[in-house]
């Protein structure tokens, strides 16, 4: 039993397999299903529970019972034999009482008792540094009806969790919101655990409660936790709910694409963009990610058609106008991608990618083109520091590299 305490639920269920072998189909059944059941549902966790303890009861009830009528009748010749005649018919329902508590995979098992997502609060009675102390399983199932406060219920949620102990974690995180109403710790701890096990349902339908009753204050500083924890599925997670609330789609959307944007999960972000844009064609942020998207991307219909939507308002982005030549160039219109780097703030051509996209232009609208124009810019960014030579931009500009581009003119 001790192995089931640590979460080593292999040895503890090599040896019912062991066990088993020496009783009914039945017993043989009851015994497996228990340590291999993965459940659904902490609620009928729950019921099993109550089941095999009014069993324990009934069964420890009956042994007394008889011994105390073998001890009157004074055969206390019989009482070994009739002892170990109940234990051993009984002794499923002992094996399974030191399990009645609920049980889920060995892989959420661990993953819950390692997790440091987990976050306390400060407890007088039930402090972070003394529940990590307590390492027994029979210790903290007798601390299902202790602490009064909000700090005392999150913290004491924890350590059920931890100890797989779900629906009691579940139940006091719960309490905890009722007491201290929607706190966000305790909210975060709940879905936290959720997450661990894949309950990913019953994770969306808590959200959806959460998001309805809790204040914005509150729904901003739990995205903030998960923020600074790096708990970015759960974000998401959260952040899907949230787009299915009326009136908060957009907001939903334009955090999703975000997100996916920082993890370059570009074709996910261009999806969130698409539908923000679908309600709100003149979003702003939405617009210009898109430009920059359909670039990385290399959809270059989509980018004229963002950029050219947004170079119509004032809402310009930086860089616009290299974004559009370099569509242009792309699609081989080359004397329109020259018209729009002629069309570029002096500002914006003082970069590499500007000056590569500018020579390229030149060269494919003219072989012959004269490049000197470029080599004023080239001078400019030298002077920033830049460390930039010219005859690595512009081979053309001493003999041998004016040799090379010759030789690959006529193809040599």
């Amino acid at each position: 039993m001790i192995f089931y305490s640590k979460t080593k639920l292999y040895k503890s269920f090599h040896i019912l397999q062991h066990l088993r072998n020496n009783y009914t189909k039945l017993k043989k059944r009851f015994f497996l299903s228990f340590v291999r059941v993965r459940l659904f549902s902490l609620k009928i966790c729950c019921k099993i529970q109550k089941m095999w303890e009014l069993i324990r009861e009934f069964t420890i009830e009956k042994i007394i019972q008889n011994c105390k009528t073998s001890i009157m009748r004074r055969n206390l010749w019989e009482l070994p034999r009739f002892s170990f005649r109940i234990l051993r018919r009984t002794l499923p329902f002992f094996i399974i009482s030191l399990f009645h508590f609920c049980i889920y995979p060995i892989r959420e098992a661990e993953v819950l008792e390692t997790d440091v997502s987990f976050l306390y609060l400060n407890s007088t009675e039930f402090p972070q540094n003394e529940l990590e102390k307590m390492n027994s399983i029979w210790k903290v199932r007798k601390l299902r009806d202790k602490g009064t406060t909000a700090e005392d219920k999150n913290n004491l949620g924890i350590l059920f969790a931890k100890n797989s102990l779900l629906d009691d974690a579940e139940s006091f995180w719960k309490e905890c919101m009722k007491i201290s109403e929607s706190n966000p710790v305790c909210f975060s701890n709940l879905i936290r655990m959720y997450y661990l096990i894949d309950e990913y349902e019953i994770s969306k339908k808590e959200i959806s409660i959460y998001l309805k009753t809790a204040k914005k204050e509150q729904i901003q500083q739990v995205k903030k936790l998960l923020t600074n924890q790096n708990r970015k599925e759960e974000t998401i997670l959260l952040l899907d709910v949230q787009s299915k609330i009326p009136g908060m789609e957009v907001i939903s959307w334009d955090e999703l694409s975000t997100y996916f944007l920082e993890k370059q999960d570009y074709e996910k972000a261009y999806f969130y963009l698409e539908k923000i844009l679908e309600i709100n064609p003149y979003h702003k942020n939405a617009r210009a990610s898109m430009v920059l998207l359909a670039h990385d991307l290399e959809k270059w219909d989509d980018l004229l058609m963002f950029a050219m939507n947004l170079n119509s308002t004032d809402d310009k982005i930086p860089d616009l106008n290299y974004y559009i030549a370099k569509a242009y160039y792309e699609k081989r219109n080359y004397s329109e991608a020259l018209e729009w780097i002629r069309k570029s703030p002096e500002s914006e051509r003082e970069t590499l990618s500007f000056i590569e996209l500018w020579k390229k232009i030149l060269l494919s609208v003219n072989p012959n083109s004269d490049l000197h124009p470029i080599l004023t810019y080239i001078k400019k960014m030298q002077a920033k520091g830049i460390q930039i030579k010219e005859e690595d931009v512009l081979p053309t500009l001493n003999p041998s590299g004016k040799k090379t581009i010759e030789d690959i003119k006529v193809g040599r």
